[in-house]
């Protein structure tokens, strides 16, 4: 004779697991992910999702996850930490301020960490029309780190080009100059750099407005035999 389970619960066969039932593992992701969402300091975050964890894990998994959970509170706080000493170093448009970051880690490193909407720190800087830091790690960036992108797929160029209406044009020539400049030292860098694509398949040219339009008209004469 069958049994009828009750609505809402999931049928457990003789000597079985729920079937349709969550794994106890899906709620560690949950658990880690509060870490993030919890407007408490770093310390009471961990003490409470660790509360949570021993309500529901075996004790022998604690110790993995509970190193998980800090080293996640450990990487924002650090993330933290440079965005606020980036932003100080921008008020300044101090060049030098870009060496003692570097001092710490690469070009590459430091334009691989990610903030709003998935833009780096050279694109805030680009933004903010910090011509001299812009240019300062431009002298120790490479091709690659300057493909990196946000969430909308743009790079620093699409950045520059999309903030026309945001600058005055002397800082916008200075900025696209620094990136000319670069470009100048291999010529495909051009091609690489300027018709890079986003999700909507623009290039950064393609994003010029206000006064970045002028400027793209420019290059686009100047430098035809380079793009192509």
């Amino acid at each position: 004779m069958s049994t009828v389970q009750p609505p809402g619960k999931p049928a457990v066969p003789p000597g079985g697991k729920p079937v349709g039932g969550k794994e106890k593992g899906t709620l560690f992701g949950k658990l880690i992910n509060k870490v993030t969402n919890t407007k408490k300091s770093g310390t009471d975050k961990i003490a409470e999702v660790l509360k949570g964890i021993s309500q529901s894990t075996p004790s022998g998994s604690i110790g993995a996850i509970k190193e998980k959970l800090q080293a996640s509170a450990t990487a924002k706080a650090e993330s933290a930490d440079i965005l606020n000493e980036w932003n100080e170093a921008l008020k300044d448009n101090d060049p030098s301020l870009v060496t003692q970051f570097l001092e710490k880690e690469s070009v590459a490193t430091l334009l691989s960490k990610k903030y709003e909407g998935g833009k780096n720190l050279l694109q805030l800087a680009c933004l903010q029309g910090k011509d001299k830091i812009v240019k300062a790690i431009l002298e120790k960036a490479t091709v690659e780190d300057l493909k990196t992108k946000d969430n909308l797929g743009r790079t620093v160029l699409h950045s520059v080009f999309a903030n026309g209406h945001m600058q005055d044009i002397d800082t916008l020539t200075n900025i696209v100059g620094h990136f000319t400049e670069f470009c100048s030292h291999d010529p495909n860098r051009y091609k690489e750099l300027f018709l890079a694509q986003d999700i909507d398949r623009k290039t950064p040219l393609s994003h010029a407005t206000g006064h970045t339009k002028d400027i793209a008209d420019k290059f686009r004469k100047d430098y035809k035999m380079w793009l192509g």
